[in-house]
């Protein structure tokens, strides 16, 4: 019995007798035009019984047409697939049904991300969309092309492959099949809930009662499981990466996955190991991660008020270290102060220490919504600070509290020049770190010292200094890592502070009389670059004296932490009691957007209220109402003179890269 197929279109008239040529018994084609198929597909349907699949030819490229033709045939049990024409391009796919996600708006959408012309494309569409343009037509296409068209869909229906598109060039016919990601903002195929406090409780009370005292390792997942999802995020034409570059100068395995954003700017994530197949799953995974700290891409946020209005319920802002008013009345900065009768928009978030639900500003829990939306919805600047990937809620949560602690020792350090003591490199018994450490030095003209910065949270936090032993050249480099295995802390250390070592040196030659003014002028620090590289001044190394000129050493073994068993649930257990015992709250926002469903990563943003948060540029550091700036150094013995002299006036940029 051959299968029926509804040809949907007013050009495939035209293609009345290719179409027979497929038929072989297999296949019965149908046609009805557009229009006629809006106005009365269902009659349609009624008198020509057992089809099952439709091909739609749509000449405007228009998402008001792509809804009036998707909601016409999700009233239908057919699976159907578009056939549309661009430019150099036709694309034959996707296939869909009504319950299933990825439809032909999805497909435009991922597309136009990955050109460097992303904001002109949109701009031709709207155009199109405003005038109902009618310039995209199938005439004149070979009775070959035709024929390959009908295969090509033909071979998916057959797969019944959907959320993905076959990409062919008219000139050579050329073509290939991509996979795309449903856009979890689509206006056709997709259409979020709102947020739910209710929905919040029962996601973490869910992930907190989930204890399996049984699990060895911290990742859930492994990475041969890893590398088979990430490779559907990586498309040059239609993935959430367009790019995977390597970086063969470095000392170690260096990778670059690059993320383009809707506004015509790209992010990306770099992966730091010791291969580049490693390196390849970090950079996306850290890829993943900005592009899930953009913004909202599973809820809608519902909640707008002032905090004096919501306080029973949110986190109060000015506990998140703020800016100084006298920062906020510089000339051109871009955030405006808190006012806590403002009203803003809010997100759930989940005290895991305190075990209830708290709003969290949406600006401050999604960083990249001042990409989206400009900075003036924002009172203070905020960084991808605390967002981690895991194969679960905790997973993500205690990495997530590693970069936290680590970024909150680092700044405590070198704002208070804290004199941290050496690590003796022969005390750390592990053959990697040792090779690590000797192949750095023996590459390059650097000398690394590790220093030991754990402080209060009891999680082993590292600094290192690679320091020039030539007077020309970037001088010193700076890098921190963290985590509750001593040895893993420090390896992360390492690849950060190799990995970024010949970059930086480039830009170094070519910047230092910028760097100079810099030095004068801390003002002019604007950015991430500029931190690491003012440091490679050797005018500035007298501000590592406290460290450089300490000679205070300790073994590895000596340093004091929480009891590490690398079991996930029993660590983050007894991380979440010491955070307690410190008066410090742990706040958990889950940013898991829908595209990374198909993978089982979770992803979170983590708020530790106290802890000093990573800031770049000079002008942006937030140290206010953060009384473990100073209470952490004094608890240790160290008497901090000067206090607001060091706040306010005598603050140096701090190195961290």
């Amino acid at each position: 019995m051959p299968k029926k197929i509804l040809i949907i279109g007013d050009e495939t008239i035209s293609f009345e007798k290719q179409l027979h040529m497929f038929s072989g018994g297999n296949y019965v084609f149908l046609q009805i035009s557009t229009n006629e198929a809006i106005n009365s597909l269902e009659d349609f349907l009624k008198v020509e019984r057992g089809i099952q699949y439709a091909i739609v030819f749509i000449k405007e490229w228009n998402t008001n047409k792509f809804l009036l033709i998707e909601d016409m045939l999700s009233e239908t049990n057919l699976k159907w697939l578009y056939i549309t024409n661009i430019f150099n391009n036709i694309f034959v796919g996707p296939l869909r049904g009504k319950y299933s996600k990825g439809c032909i708006d999805c497909f435009y959408y991922r597309w136009f991300m990955t050109k460097k012309d992303r904001l002109n494309l949109y701009k031709i569409r709207e155009y199109i969309e405003s005038k109902d343009f009618e310039g995209l037509y199938f005439n004149n296409i070979t009775s070959s092309t035709i024929q390959l068209i009908m295969n090509l869909a033909l071979n998916l229906i057959r797969s019944l492959k959907e959320q993905s598109v076959y990409l062919i060039d008219k000139e050579t016919l050329k073509f290939n099949l991509h996979n795309f990601k449903p856009n979890s903002h689509c206006k056709i195929c997709r259409h979020f809930e709102p947020e739910s406090k209710e929905k919040t409780i029962q996601t973490f009370e869910k992930a907190l009662s989930n204890i399996n005292e049984s699990q060895k390792e911290y990742r859930s997942i492994s990475k041969q499981e890893l590398t088979k999802s990430l490779e559907n995020y990586l498309d040059t034409q239609t993935g959430l990466f367009n790019t995977l570059l390597d970086d063969y100068e470095s000392p170690f395995a260096v990778s670059v996955a690059n993320l383009p954003l809707k506004v015509g700017k790209d992010e990306v994530g770099v992966g730091r190991t010791n291969s580049y197949s490693d390196s390849h799953l970090t950079a996306m995974l850290e890829g993943l991660e900005r592009y899930c700290g953009m913004e909202p891409r599973r809820n809608i946020t519902n909640i707008t008020g002032s905090y004096n209005d919501l306080k029973s319920e949110a986190l109060d802002p000015s506990l998140l270290g703020l800016h100084f008013s006298s920062q906020y009345r510089l000339d051109h900065f871009p955030f405006e102060e808190f006012d806590p009768n403002r009203k803003i928009k809010w997100v759930w978030g989940y005290s895991i220490t305190k075990r209830k639900p708290v709003l969290v500003p949406e600006t401050y829990a999604y960083y990249g919504l001042n990409y989206r939306d400009g900075l003036q919805n924002s009172f203070v600047y905020e960084i991808s600070n605390g967002c981690a990937l895991g194969g679960s809620i905790l997973e993500a949560t205690l990495h997530a509290l590693f970069e936290i602690v680590e970024r909150d020792a680092f700044l405590i350090s070198w704002y208070t020049r804290l004199p941290l003591e050496r690590i003796e490199l022969e005390s750390i018994q592990d053959a990697n770190i040792q090779l690590m450490i000797n192949r750095f030095e023996y590459l390059t003209d650097y000398e690394i010292t590790l220093y030991n910065m754990t402080l209060d949270s009891k999680i082993p936090c590292i600094w290192a200094i690679a320091k020039n032993k030539k007077e020309e050249g970037l001088n010193i480099l700076c890098a921190a890592g963290s985590h509750l295995n001593k040895f893993k802390a420090i390896e992360n250390t390492l690849q950060e502070l190799c990995g970024i070592l010949i970059a930086l040196q480039k830009k170094f030659k070519n910047r230092k009389q910028e760097l100079k003014k810099m030095l004068k002028d801390f003002s002019l620090v604007k950015n991430m670059e500029d931190h690491s590289l003012l440091f490679g001044l050797k005018e500035a190394e007298s501000y590592f004296d406290f460290l450089l000129k300490n000679r205070n050493s300790i073994d590895l073994s000596e340093i004091k932490t929480i009891n590490y068993t690398n079991n996930l649930h029993l660590d983050l257990q007894e991380v979440i009691k010491h955070f307690i015992n410190l008066d410090l709250n742990i706040i958990v926002v889950d940013q898991t957007a829908e595209e990374l469903d198909s993978s089982g990563l979770k992803c979170v943003k983590v708020i530790v209220p106290g802890m000093l948060p990573m800031t770049f540029g000079h002008d942006m550091r937030r140290l206010q109402k953060l009384p473990r700036l100073f209470s952490v150094p004094e608890s240790l013995g160290y008497s901090i003179p000067n206090k607001n002299e060091l706040l306010k006036n005598k603050a140096i940029p701090h190195p961290f890269p």
